[in-house]
C-alpha cells in the first residue's frame, strides 16, 4: 500500500509501518554494518577452529605459560650418576638452524655462552613447536645428538589461546 507523507511517498510494511524512508534506510545500513562486523570477527578469530601455532591478531595475544622444552634430567649412561650442567648447541628446528638467543624467552636455568646454551638441570627453553635436533654434552662426556618432536601438551581457548605443558627431555651421556 502506498501512502503520502508530505511530499514523499513510501511503502508501508509490517516492520516499517510508521517509519519514514530516511529512518528505514538508516536501519538497513545499521543492520548491514552489524552483519559485516560479525562476519569479520568470526573469520579473524578462526570461526572457533583451533590453530596449530600461537596466534597474534585481531583477537589479541596468546599466552604461553612456560617454555616448550624442559631438560628434566641428565645422567651418565654407564653409572647413572646425575649430571648437573650440560651444554646445548647446534639446535635445529624443522630443518632450520636456530639462534640460541631466540630460545632465551621464558627460559629457566639457562645462560647463553656464544652460540651455546649452558643448562643447569633442570632447565627449560624455547617456544616454537616442531621437530628438534640438538647436540648435548658436558665436561668429560661425548657429544650426544638428540632428535624429538616438541609440542605443548595443553592448548586452551579459541581465539586467544593459552599454551602450557612442556616437552620433557632426559639426556644420557657417554663418558669420554
Amino acid at each position: 500500500m502506498m501512502l503520502r507523507a508530505g511530499k514523499a511517498q513510501y511503502r508501508r510494511s509490517r516492520l516499517t509501518s510508521n517509519v519514514r524512508p530516511q529512518k528505514r534506510d538508516l536501519m538497513h545500513a545499521v543492520c548491514y554494518t552489524l552483519r559485516i562486523a560479525t562476519a569479520f570477527a568470526l573469520t579473524a578469530c578462526g570461526g572457533g577452529k583451533e590453530a596449530e601455532q600461537p596466534d597474534v591478531g585481531f583477537c589479541g595475544e596468546s599466552t604461553t605459560l612456560e617454555s616448550l622444552i624442559m631438560v628434566s634430567s641428565a645422567t651418565d649412561s654407564i653409572s647413572m650418576t646425575p649430571i648437573t650442567d650440560v651444554v646445548i648447541s647446534e639446535v635445529v628446528i624443522d630443518g632450520v638452524q636456530s639462534s640460541v638467543d631466540a630460545m632465551q624467552t621464558l627460559s629457566t636455568g639457562v645462560q647463553i655462552a656464544g652460540s651455546t646454551l649452558l643448562c643447569r638441570i633442570p632447565c627449560s627453553f624455547g617456544l616454537s613447536e616442531g621437530d628438534y635436533a640438538m647436540s648435548v654434552t658436558a665436561t668429560g662426556y661425548k657429544v650426544s645428538r638428540l632428535s624429538f618432536t616438541a609440542k605443548y601438551a595443553n592448548v586452551v581457548g579459541g581465539c586467544v589461546k593459552t599454551y602450557s605443558g612442556s616437552k620433557r627431555v632426559t639426556v644420557a651421556l657417554e663418558p669420554n
